[in-house]
């Protein structure tokens, strides 16, 4: 996350960006730029949210076997099985130095500000899309009367923040799994940009692991695009209370918040980077989504 100062004020047509930011700022929303490895086998890269198979240890010793030496966000995370393990502060140790290492072998590159329109297959649906876009966490809140623009939609229990904060408060890397859900019922934002998706730069495409179907991403960083969609939110925020539902990693979202509320009483700048949590927007109505009871 950077300061407006830090982007050049160049015009494209009538935008000027800090004040794009600014607009966005006002519906919670924040443009980031977003970390990609590059030259690393994707499909070893990419592994299942950490939530996931959390009494299914075998699974994840497949994922070790698959992996091997390969650099991915297995090393980067802790599997939800390993949390009452004896080991647990080993582990997490090894992460915060895995991210280190990673950082300084300079395998990844930073994309220039923007959205990512995310495709994904699965075995289940053929087409499921959302937006990699970041939140401002001043903006949720996971209290039980809140009436903040992003709001939890299961109770958060409290006990299950410190292990998680232990995980999170020294990572030099954001790897989410939070989904947060819009209600947009005229497919204005995210369906809208999918189908412009041929105008935006193919960032990846790769196979997952473990029947875990493909997934696409395309950068949304035109000025002109972004601020069509500013324009979108603007009027779907007009048109809600809420503005973003956490559809997935209610307790994720609320560790990331915890750390930040923190760092802010600690003295921590307006513009750190913890002030911000990475997400995958999703439309309820859109059709690679099922609800069932």
């Amino acid at each position: 996350a950077e300061e407006d100062s830090d982007f050049p004020l160049q015009l494209i047509g009538v935008f000027q960006m800090p004040s794009l930011k600014s607009r966005f700022a006002k519906m919670g929303i924040h443009i980031p730029e977003i970390l990609l490895p590059e030259d690393v086998d994707m499909s070893k890269w990419a592994v299942v949210a950490c939530d996931q198979f959390s009494s299914e240890k075998e699974y994840w010793q497949e994922t070790e076997n698959l992996v091997g030496d390969s650099p991915s966000t297995l090393n980067l995370i802790l599997p939800e099985c390993y949390l009452e393990a004896e080991d647990k502060g080993e582990r997490v140790k090894k992460i915060n130095s895995n991210m280190s290492e990673y950082i300084n072998r300079k395998i990844f590159k930073t994309l220039e500000p923007g959205f990512i329109i995310v495709e994904r297959s699965t075995p289940f649906v053929s087409s499921r899309i959302g937006m990699m876009m970041a939140i401002d966490l001043d903006e949720y809140s996971f209290a039980a009367d809140t009436n903040s623009l992003i709001r939890p939609t299961e109770g958060t229990v409290i006990d299950r923040l410190p292990p998680r904060i232990e995980i999170r408060e020294n990572a030099q890397l954001d790897l989410p799994h939070i989904l947060l859900l819009i209600n947009d019922k005229n497919n204005s934002i995210i369906e809208e940009a999918y189908n412009n998706r041929e105008a935006f730069d193919s960032v990846y495409d790769f196979q997952l692991m473990q029947n875990g179907g493909t997934v696409k991403g395309y950068l949304i960083k035109d000025e002109a695009y972004l601020e069509k969609i500013c324009s979108a939110f603007e009027k779907l925020a007009g048109n809600n209370d809420m503005l973003f539902a956490v559809g997935d990693g209610n307790h994720s979202l609320a560790t990331a918040k915890e750390i930040w509320e923190k760092l802010k009483k600690e003295g921590a700048p307006e513009d750190h980077p913890a002030r911000y949590a990475l997400v995958e927007v999703e439309n309820i109505f859109n059709e690679g989504i099922i609800f069932e009871p």
